[in-house]
Order: structure tokens, then sequence, then C-alpha cells
């Protein structure tokens, strides 16, 4: 009888630490997503400021994003005389849960419009992770909304 009461408790502690796990696991995730988006807002913020690439109409840099996909796109303006345009994927089965253009430009770096801009990505449908971008740039990640 208490061997059957000890194996009764191990099995439920045993359920709870896996469910646990899997749910770590998931962040996990999510905030290596996010430190890679975060990377590629500071590499145009950057180039922004250096003036990296400039061309007559390629004067800032953008973040574009699709809610519902898995990618992004970085690029200095997104015209035919344009250079400098990267694809991203994200891993893990992240996608956007909102479409997102965020714009610096050059040379100082500044938003085009300053209000705050929230990038929240999710795994699952019900894990979601925010990058929040204040007017003046500053970046931060949470999991609570901006």
């Amino acid at each position: 009888m208490e061997v059957l009461l000890v194996l009764a408790i191990i099995s439920i502690m045993t359920g709870a630490v896996l469910s646990y796990v899997g749910q770590s696991n998931h962040n996990t995730e999510l905030e290596t997503v996010a430190n890679e988006i975060v990377a590629s807002i500071r590499k145009i913020q950057n180039y922004s400021l250096s003036g990296k690439e400039v061309t007559p109409g390629c004067a800032k840099y953008r973040f574009i994003a699709v809610s519902g996909t898995n990618s992004f796109t970085i690029d200095n303006g997104g015209g035919a005389t344009c250079s400098f345009n990267e694809v991203h994927q994200l891993k893990n089965a992240v996608t956007f849960s909102s479409n997102v253009n965020l714009e610096f430009n050059v040379p100082f770096g500044n938003r085009s419009i300053t209000n705050p801009v929230d990038i929240t990505i999710t795994k699952n449908s019900n894990n979601n992770y925010h990058i929040c971008v204040t007017g003046v740039g500053v970046i931060t990640m949470q999991k609570a909304s901006c």
C-alpha cells in the first residue's frame, strides 16, 4: 500500500516537472528569436547613424514584418536604386503577431514616426514575447506588452 502511495506521488511530481520543462523550453526559444530581432534592429540603427550605403531615395533604414509570417526584411528604403536588402527567417516555429514597419532616418538615426512600437512574436499562439522600441529608438524585450 505504501509503495503504491509513493509511486503515485512520484508520478504526479514527474508530470509537473515535465510540464514546467516544456513551457520553459518555449520561453527560451522565444527569447532567442527576440535577441536575433533586436540585433537586426540595432544593425539598421547603426547603419542609419553611419550613413552606410546611402544613395538618392535610400536615406532611411527599415524593419518590415507581416503578421502571421516567420520572416522579416531589413533594407535601406526599398527603392530600385537601394542596394541593401536582407530577408531573415525566424526559427523554432515563431511568428509575428502584428504588422511592423519601423524606420530610422539617415544620418541621425531618428525614427520617422515617434510612437512606440510593440513587436510581438508568438509560438503556438499562447506564448508571446514583446520587443519594445521607443520613439527615440531605445529597445527592450519583455513578456508583457509595451
